[in-house]
């Protein structure tokens, strides 16, 4: 017996390998072996693409398979996705199959070992007076107590026992509740913050209104069919898209299949995951990568038992190894992160819809702020009658009016009123007005650090890395200098290291520095910041959400973060501190981004009983990105720019593909680019151009990171099928290329910038 395998190697072929008698029965298509290859002195793993009787080698020269992976085969919809990833995205099936299941996680439906804690509910002090617990119960007691959830073995090893004797102890502790156990660690409660209290649903006494019932009926519709679908739900926000999510899901279930929720931020798993917990409890599984390989293992076992229903989780959850899925729900589908920028550089919406054409399941994306893509595909190719692919919900719940919205003019803030705070006159009016109302605000700046740049004002010098064509940017908490790119840090210089002049000066502004000149500003305001740097863990993005939802805090300052899905009914007021961070950017998704993310953070007050308000900061007043988010109108921004990249033969209106290189021989990049360009331009020649157009080979926007030089060349396509025909060879000659002594070649299908 035999079978051919895929290997995770830059290579496009798959290799056969001998099934020894001892493993005979044990192998099958999606099993994962480990095999010898050569130039590796270790077995490897690998993943069974098929197994025969027969061989197209010489027996004696075929190796043996070296030993087999504990777990269950993978399931067949995930191997059909590896090959239509392979195809799509220009990689090795090898490649793709460890990105959907890496080796180091387990899948297998074998029991799983439960986890106790000491009941936190008991009096700690009167268990340990109980005169029926003997010493091993106490002992037991006390280890709970201070560790924490710890499975049979760890206590039995902790308090060197036997497993007999701890086991007994647990029972008759949880006989007198003074031990809880569960499958999930992370379901105890250890008395510290405590989670966000969601009044949801029939707790509230809500009734869906018209627009949200009418998109539950539309959804439910297709999943009766039980075909491939896809549905855009186009609500503003605080329209209700999460509620309309979790009765979808229900629908799902009642089917008697499972459901996948891809959110863009880890925080915002965070936050939604009591919502999601309030409706489906134990069904419910979190999944994004603050959580840990043990933690992973227990809920693929899980899935596998058929305990787990519903995956909510960043990008990676699409892969979750469901029976029956019957449904992906992409929340904030306009979201840049849902597009992975290393290794295999796939797009979780692209995956999901693959994967449910494979199961007839139905795609749901819903945002405020769809991609222009998406909602030109939904208009142009979307089903229409009582049942469209484009679902509106175009009303806030309770019919709340959108937040008031007003554009400060920066430039004119300087000449007229002399002011050099990043706090507009009209800004900070709003914040004080807030404050004594007891009101809360947030403060929006996509841009983390305290200086973008540290520049010498006697000759120009600015400190940039040594490794990337950037400058580092300053963090005033550490008192160091942060290249963004290689993460490399140098103290802050007190002098120049140039002309040795002392008049250094930290220039721009990240969070940070809000931060701090907000306390300058407001002294008695109660401030906390969430961005990227503060979030280490996700205990601390738990921690400041849950006192922003019990009041204690009063302004919340952060990235993007703070811009995506948070519902907090408290909040009145929102400052954008910049809304010239993104626009100026050299990218042809600049505006698009612009707008999203400002219609994003201007729906997040308002949401409760006292209309919000948003103060919009910028030196480009009249940008159409900024007047049409300001006025919630997404039609006049995407006719706008619908225009502009139909012009330019730019997606919605071409498939675009970004082929980058790296090497640290600026040279060598040059020669290679040029060489691949040019075959692409013979081509294009030979197809009379039209529908195929190249631009670059040119330096990439940061030119060098860790002296690794960068340049780009971008083709515009006018179909996936041209794409094919057309370049599919030249690009898989090029990415599979062998890259110890060559230059370093990528190929990024849609990719989400151009720099």
């Amino acid at each position: 017996m035999y079978c051919k395998v895929a290997v995770s190697i830059p290579v496009d072929q798959l290799y056969t390998y001998k099934i020894p008698d001892k493993y005979s029965g044990l192998v099958t298509r999606g099993s994962r072996v480990l095999v010898n290859i050569k130039n590796q002195a270790d077995p490897v793993a690998a993943y069974v693409i098929s197994c025969c009787e027969t061989c197209d080698y010489d027996p004696t020269l075929v190796k043996p398979v070296y030993d087999i992976v504990e777990g269950a085969p993978l399931p067949e919809d995930l191997m059909r996705l590896s090959e239509m990833i392979s195809e799509k995205y220009l990689c090795a099936q090898g490649m793709a199959l460890e990105m959907i299941f890496p080796p180091s996680l387990s899948y297998q439906n074998e029991k799983i070992e439960p986890y106790y804690d000491f009941n936190r509910k008991a009096d700690v002090f009167e268990a340990i007076k109980d005169r029926s617990l003997n010493k091993t119960d106490k002992l037991v007691i006390q280890f709970l107590y201070n560790h924490g959830a710890s499975d049979i073995k760890n206590i039995e090893k902790s308090l060197l026992s036997t497993r007999v004797t701890v086991k007994n102890s647990l029972s008759k502790l949880s006989g007198l509740k003074y031990a809880v156990k569960s499958l999930d660690p992370r379901k105890f409660d250890y008395g510290g913050a405590g989670p966000l209290v969601y009044k949801l649903g029939d707790d509230r006494g809500m009734e869906f209104t018209s627009e949200q019932k009418a998109a539950i009926a539309n959804v439910t519709h297709y999943i009766n069919k039980g075909e491939y679908h896809e549905s855009l739900i186009f609500g503003v926000t605080g329209s209700g898209k999460t509620e309309v999510y979790i009765e979808i899901i229900k629908e799902i279930l009642n089917a008697g299949k499972t459901a996948i929720v891809l959110v863009p931020e880890i925080a915002l798993t965070e936050h939604l995951k009591h919502r999601y917990q309030k409706a489906f409890d134990d069904r419910l599984a979190i999944w994004h990568s603050l959580v840990t390989k043990a933690q992973k293992d227990a809920i693929y076992s899980q899935i596998a038992d058929g305990k787990i229903k519903i995956l909510l989780g960043a990008r990676s959850a699409v892969f979750a190894p469901f029976d029956q899925l019957g449904c992906v729900i992409i929340d904030e589908e306009h979201d840049s992160s849902y597009k992975q920028d290393s290794a295999i550089k796939y797009d979780a919406r692209e995956v999901a819809k693959m994967r449910l054409k494979i199961n007839n399941g139905v795609l749901v994306s819903g945002t405020a702020t769809p991609s222009i893509d998406s909602y030109h595909d939904a208009v142009q190719n979307g089903r229409g009658g009582d049942f469209p692919s484009l679902i509106k919900l175009e009303k806030r719940v309770e019919n709340r009016p959108m937040p008031e919205c007003h554009i400060v003019d920066m430039g004119r803030e300087f000449i007229d009123n002399k002011n050099k705070s990043m706090f507009s006159a009209l800004l900070s009016e709003k914040i004080n007005d807030r404050l004594q109302k007891r009101q809360q605000s947030l403060l929006f700046l996509n841009r983390r650090g305290h200086s973008t740049f540290v520049l010498c004002r006697a000759c120009g010098y600015v400190v940039k890395c040594d490794d990337c064509s950037v400058s580092m940017t300053f963090h005033m908490q550490q008192q160091t200098l942060l290249c963004h790119y290689c993460s490399a840090v140098k103290k802050a210089p007190s002098r120049c290291p140039q002309c040795d002049s002392q008049y250094i000066r930290f220039f721009g502004a990240g969070t940070e520095k809000v931060e701090e000149e907000f306390r300058l500003k407001f002294p008695n305001a109660r401030v906390a910041r969430l961005d990227s740097d503060i979030l280490t863990s996700k205990k601390i993005s738990s921690k400041i959400l849950d006192d922003f939802a019990k009041k204690k805090i009063d302004v919340l300052i952060g990235t993007q973060m703070i811009a995506k899905g948070f519902d907090f009914h408290n909040i009145t007021l929102v400052g954008v501190i910049s809304a010239d961070t993104m626009l100026n950017m050299p990218d042809m998704f600049a505006s698009e981004r612009t707008f999203q993310i400002l219609c994003q953070v201007i729906g997040r007050t308002g949401r409760g009983e006292t209309e919000g308000e948003c103060v919009i900061q910028t030196y480009n007043p009249d940008n159409y990105a900024i007047t049409c988010a300001a006025a919630s109108d997404f039609i006049s921004f995407y006719e706008n720019e619908a225009a502009v990249r139909k012009g330019l033969f730019y997606p919605p209106f071409s498939k675009m593909i970004k082929i980058s290189f790296a090497h640290p021989e600026e040279t060598l990049i040059l020669e290679t680019a040029s060489a691949l360009a040019g075959e692409i331009n013979e081509r294009i020649k030979a197809a009379g151009g039209g529908k195929l157009r190249l631009t670059g080979p040119a330096p990439s926007l940061v030119a060098k990171i860790q002296n690794i030089y960068r340049y780009n060349i971008f083709v515009y396509a006018g179909s996936d099928e041209i794409i094919r025909e057309s370049l599919l060879d030249i690009l898989k000659k090029y990415s599979f290329t062998n890259k110890k002594q060559c230059v370093k070649i990528s190929v990024d299908v849609s990719p989400n910038n151009t720099f």
